[in-house]
């Protein structure tokens, strides 16, 4: 899953299977899920 802004990231983790990534702007999304699955940070481009 990908999730640019924490809104996304926050209503929709829950659907990351086990095992799974979840992808994230890391200037926009601050606070982390955690779960089964892998978690990625990137800036985004400008």
């Amino acid at each position: 899953m990908l999730a640019m802004t924490q809104e996304a990231c926050t209503k929709y983790h829950h659907d990351i299977k086990d095992g799974g990534i979840l992808i994230v702007d890391s200037d926009n999304v601050k606070t982390l899920p955690s779960g089964g699955f892998k978690v990625h940070g990137f800036p985004s481009p400008r």
